[in-house]
Protein backbone atom coordinates (compact mmCIF):
# COMPACT_ATOMS: atom_id res chain seq x y z
CA UNK A 1 0.00 0.00 0.00
CA UNK A 2 2.96 2.34 0.52
CA UNK A 3 4.59 1.83 -2.56
CA UNK A 4 0.95 2.30 -4.07
CA UNK A 5 1.00 5.87 -2.52
CA UNK A 6 4.07 6.57 -3.33
CA UNK A 7 3.73 5.78 -7.09
CA UNK A 8 0.21 7.45 -7.14
CA UNK A 9 1.77 10.93 -5.88
CA UNK A 10 4.59 10.41 -8.07
CA UNK A 11 2.48 9.87 -10.97
CA UNK A 12 0.32 13.00 -10.43
CA UNK A 13 3.16 15.32 -9.70
CA UNK A 14 4.08 14.40 -13.31
CA UNK A 15 0.84 15.22 -14.79
CA UNK A 16 0.36 18.35 -12.73
CA UNK A 17 4.32 19.69 -13.86
CA UNK A 18 2.98 18.32 -17.55
CA UNK A 19 -0.47 20.09 -17.34
CA UNK A 20 1.68 23.41 -16.01
CA UNK A 21 3.98 22.78 -19.00
CA UNK A 22 1.21 22.62 -21.68
CA UNK A 23 -0.20 25.29 -20.52
CA UNK A 24 2.46 28.01 -20.43
CA UNK A 25 3.21 26.52 -24.13
CA UNK A 26 -0.92 27.08 -24.91
CA UNK A 27 -0.42 30.42 -23.42
CA UNK A 28 2.49 31.23 -26.26
CA UNK A 29 4.93 31.70 -22.83
CA UNK A 30 8.37 32.34 -24.98
CA UNK A 31 11.26 33.40 -22.39
CA UNK A 32 13.58 34.39 -25.37
CA UNK A 33 15.45 33.69 -28.17
CA UNK A 34 17.91 30.42 -28.19
CA UNK A 35 21.21 31.38 -28.75
CA UNK A 36 20.03 34.38 -31.02
CA UNK A 37 18.33 32.19 -33.11
CA UNK A 38 14.69 33.82 -34.47
CA UNK A 39 13.56 30.33 -35.13
CA UNK A 40 13.95 29.01 -31.81
CA UNK A 41 12.79 30.12 -28.29
CA UNK A 42 13.06 28.79 -25.20
CA UNK A 43 9.17 28.33 -24.12
CA UNK A 44 7.27 27.74 -20.92
CA UNK A 45 8.86 24.49 -20.31
CA UNK A 46 12.36 25.81 -19.76
CA UNK A 47 10.95 27.25 -16.75
CA UNK A 48 8.69 24.34 -15.29
CA UNK A 49 10.90 21.37 -15.69
CA UNK A 50 14.23 22.84 -13.87
CA UNK A 51 11.37 23.37 -10.72
CA UNK A 52 10.20 19.72 -11.06
CA UNK A 53 13.71 18.77 -8.77
CA UNK A 54 12.24 20.43 -5.88
CA UNK A 55 9.80 18.42 -5.78
CA UNK A 56 10.67 14.97 -7.36
CA UNK A 57 13.27 12.37 -7.90
CA UNK A 58 16.10 12.48 -10.23
CA UNK A 59 13.84 9.94 -12.20
CA UNK A 60 10.84 12.14 -12.18
CA UNK A 61 13.51 14.87 -13.52
CA UNK A 62 14.18 12.55 -16.64
CA UNK A 63 10.59 11.86 -17.74
CA UNK A 64 9.69 15.60 -17.21
CA UNK A 65 12.61 16.27 -19.35
CA UNK A 66 11.48 14.20 -22.00
CA UNK A 67 8.07 15.59 -22.15
CA UNK A 68 8.88 18.96 -22.22
CA UNK A 69 11.28 18.26 -25.65
CA UNK A 70 8.57 16.09 -26.81
CA UNK A 71 5.99 19.42 -26.68
CA UNK A 72 8.29 21.40 -27.88
CA UNK A 73 8.59 19.19 -31.19
CA UNK A 74 4.98 18.66 -31.22
CA UNK A 75 3.99 23.31 -30.54
CA UNK A 76 7.13 24.32 -31.96
CA UNK A 77 7.75 22.03 -34.67
CA UNK A 78 11.63 22.02 -33.75
CA UNK A 79 13.50 19.49 -35.73
CA UNK A 80 14.21 16.62 -33.59
CA UNK A 81 17.80 16.33 -34.02
CA UNK A 82 17.90 19.51 -31.89
CA UNK A 83 15.55 17.75 -28.90
CA UNK A 84 18.46 17.34 -27.00
CA UNK A 85 18.49 21.22 -26.43
CA UNK A 86 15.81 21.04 -24.50
CA UNK A 87 15.64 18.09 -22.70
CA UNK A 88 19.16 17.00 -21.68
CA UNK A 89 19.72 21.12 -20.29
CA UNK A 90 16.31 20.82 -18.48
CA UNK A 91 17.08 17.49 -16.56
CA UNK A 92 20.59 19.11 -15.07
CA UNK A 93 18.68 22.18 -14.11
CA UNK A 94 16.22 20.27 -12.67
CA UNK A 95 18.82 17.75 -11.01
CA UNK A 96 20.63 21.26 -9.47
CA UNK A 97 17.21 22.16 -7.61
CA UNK A 98 16.81 18.24 -6.40
CA UNK A 99 20.86 17.38 -5.43
CA UNK A 100 22.86 19.75 -4.21
CA UNK A 101 25.58 18.00 -4.66
CA UNK A 102 29.62 19.14 -5.94
CA UNK A 103 28.34 17.03 -9.40
CA UNK A 104 25.96 18.79 -9.99
CA UNK A 105 26.80 22.57 -8.82
CA UNK A 106 30.39 22.35 -9.87
CA UNK A 107 31.62 19.44 -11.75
CA UNK A 108 29.09 19.82 -14.86
CA UNK A 109 29.73 23.83 -15.04
CA UNK A 110 33.78 22.86 -15.60
CA UNK A 111 32.90 19.52 -17.32
CA UNK A 112 30.96 22.09 -19.72
CA UNK A 113 33.65 25.17 -19.81
CA UNK A 114 36.27 22.48 -20.51
CA UNK A 115 34.11 20.97 -23.55
CA UNK A 116 33.74 24.95 -25.02
CA UNK A 117 37.62 25.51 -24.66
CA UNK A 118 38.96 22.54 -26.81
CA UNK A 119 36.47 23.08 -29.34
CA UNK A 120 38.32 24.99 -31.91
CA UNK A 121 35.32 27.58 -32.44
CA UNK A 122 34.63 27.39 -28.54
CA UNK A 123 38.68 28.03 -27.85
CA UNK A 124 37.94 31.42 -29.74
CA UNK A 125 35.18 32.41 -27.52
CA UNK A 126 35.99 31.09 -24.13
CA UNK A 127 34.83 34.13 -22.48
CA UNK A 128 31.39 33.34 -23.20
CA UNK A 129 32.18 30.78 -20.40
CA UNK A 130 32.39 33.17 -17.71
CA UNK A 131 28.88 33.07 -16.59
CA UNK A 132 29.00 29.64 -15.68
CA UNK A 133 31.37 30.71 -12.73
CA UNK A 134 28.49 32.03 -11.36
CA UNK A 135 27.02 28.53 -9.96
CA UNK A 136 30.56 27.67 -8.64
CA UNK A 137 30.63 29.65 -6.48
CA UNK A 138 27.54 29.93 -5.44
CA UNK A 139 28.10 25.91 -4.65
CA UNK A 140 32.04 27.29 -3.06
CA UNK A 141 30.20 30.26 -0.82
CA UNK A 142 27.44 27.68 -0.17
CA UNK A 143 24.71 30.25 -1.35
CA UNK A 144 21.27 28.46 -0.96
CA UNK A 145 17.90 30.34 -1.34
CA UNK A 146 15.06 30.43 -4.02
CA UNK A 147 17.34 33.52 -5.91
CA UNK A 148 20.21 31.91 -5.83
CA UNK A 149 19.18 28.37 -6.66
CA UNK A 150 17.29 29.72 -9.26
CA UNK A 151 20.29 31.18 -10.96
CA UNK A 152 22.42 28.62 -10.29
CA UNK A 153 19.94 26.00 -12.33
CA UNK A 154 19.25 28.34 -15.38
CA UNK A 155 23.31 28.96 -15.83
CA UNK A 156 24.12 25.19 -15.54
CA UNK A 157 20.89 25.13 -17.76
CA UNK A 158 22.45 27.34 -20.26
CA UNK A 159 26.40 25.85 -19.77
CA UNK A 160 24.81 22.43 -20.91
CA UNK A 161 22.68 23.64 -23.64
CA UNK A 162 25.77 25.83 -25.03
CA UNK A 163 27.89 23.54 -25.20
CA UNK A 164 25.24 20.84 -27.07
CA UNK A 165 24.58 23.71 -29.59
CA UNK A 166 28.41 24.23 -30.02
CA UNK A 167 29.08 20.75 -31.69
CA UNK A 168 25.52 19.88 -33.03
CA UNK A 169 25.30 23.98 -34.97
CA UNK A 170 27.80 26.09 -36.80
CA UNK A 171 28.33 29.25 -35.52
CA UNK A 172 31.50 31.82 -35.52
CA UNK A 173 33.50 32.72 -32.18
CA UNK A 174 32.50 36.31 -33.31
CA UNK A 175 28.55 35.22 -33.02
CA UNK A 176 29.38 33.58 -29.42
CA UNK A 177 30.74 36.69 -27.84
CA UNK A 178 28.02 38.89 -29.49
CA UNK A 179 25.41 37.23 -27.45
CA UNK A 180 27.38 37.93 -24.28
CA UNK A 181 25.00 40.56 -23.16
CA UNK A 182 22.12 38.62 -24.24
CA UNK A 183 22.65 35.77 -21.89
CA UNK A 184 22.49 37.89 -18.89
CA UNK A 185 18.90 39.39 -19.74
CA UNK A 186 17.67 35.84 -20.79
CA UNK A 187 18.83 34.16 -17.63
CA UNK A 188 18.13 36.67 -15.41
CA UNK A 189 14.60 36.21 -17.10
CA UNK A 190 14.27 32.55 -17.02
CA UNK A 191 15.28 32.66 -13.03
CA UNK A 192 12.70 35.59 -12.31
CA UNK A 193 10.36 33.49 -14.38
CA UNK A 194 11.34 30.20 -11.79
CA UNK A 195 10.78 32.12 -8.56
CA UNK A 196 7.41 34.06 -9.05
CA UNK A 197 6.08 30.74 -10.55
CA UNK A 198 7.41 28.46 -7.12
CA UNK A 199 5.96 31.89 -5.44
CA UNK A 200 2.62 31.26 -6.59
CA UNK A 201 2.62 27.52 -6.35
CA UNK A 202 3.82 27.92 -2.84
CA UNK A 203 1.00 30.51 -2.10
CA UNK A 204 -1.94 28.33 -3.86
CA UNK A 205 -0.53 25.21 -1.72
CA UNK A 206 -0.99 27.00 1.35
CA UNK A 207 -4.58 28.32 0.74
CA UNK A 208 -4.94 25.17 -0.62
CA UNK A 209 -3.56 23.79 3.01
CA UNK A 210 -5.98 26.59 4.90
CA UNK A 211 -9.22 25.65 2.59
CA UNK A 212 -8.74 21.61 3.41
CA UNK A 213 -9.19 22.17 7.23
CA UNK A 214 -12.80 23.17 6.97
CA UNK A 215 -14.04 20.85 4.39
CA UNK A 216 -14.76 18.24 6.40
CA UNK A 217 -17.33 20.95 8.07
CA UNK A 218 -19.45 21.29 4.62
CA UNK A 219 -21.98 18.65 5.34
CA UNK A 220 -21.87 17.22 1.69
CA UNK A 221 -18.46 16.09 2.17
CA UNK A 222 -19.14 14.48 6.10
CA UNK A 223 -19.38 10.49 6.34
CA UNK A 224 -22.71 9.09 6.17
CA UNK A 225 -22.13 7.91 9.86
CA UNK A 226 -21.67 11.82 10.52
CA UNK A 227 -25.30 12.34 10.46
CA UNK A 228 -27.58 13.95 12.54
Amino acid sequence: MVRGGKLVCMLLRLALFALLTRLFSLAGVRVGHILGSRTSFFAGGSVMTPLAGLFGSVFECGVLSAINAALVIWRWGVPVGRVSTYGIPSFFAALYWSTPSFWTRFAVPVICMLLFYFHPVGGEAFAYTLYWLIPMAFYVFRLDNLIFNALGSTFVQHAVGSVIWLYTVPMSAQAWLSLIPVVARERLLIAAWMVCVYLVAQLGYRVWCYLARYLPCIPYLQHPSRGA
